[in-house]
C-alpha cells in the first residue's frame, strides 16, 4: 500500500473512532473507560497519519537532494518529528 492510501486509511479510522466517541457521549450514560479508549485510539491514528505525511514529505524532499547527507537529514528530521509528537 502506498503512503497516500495509508494516510487516508488512518484518517478514516480516526473519523470512525471520533464518530463513536460522539455517539457515546450523546447517550444518556456514557461509560468513561470505553470512551477514553476510543479517544486514545483516535489520537494514535491521527499521530500515525501525521507521521506518515511528514515522512512522505521528507522522502520527496530528499529525492531532490543528492548523496548520503540527504538520507541522514531525512532520518534526523523524522526522529525529530517522532519526538515532537510524543509531547
Amino acid at each position: 500500500m502506498d503512503q497516500r492510501k495509508k494516510i487516508i486509511s488512518s484518517l478514516k479510522k480516526a473519523r470512525t473512532s471520533i464518530d463513536q466517541i460522539i455517539t457515546a457521549i450523546e447517550s444518556d450514560r456514557p461509560e468513561c473507560f470505553p470512551v477514553s479508549q476510543q479517544n486514545l485510539a483516535a489520537i494514535g491514528l491521527l499521530k500515525s497519519a501525521n507521521l506518515l505525511m511528514l515522512e512522505s514529505h521528507m522522502t520527496e524532499l530528499a529525492s531532490r537532494w543528492s548523496g548520503a547527507r540527504s538520507r541522514e537529514l531525512k532520518e534526523e528530521l523524522i526522529k525529530l518529528m517522532q519526538i515532537a509528537q510524543n509531547k
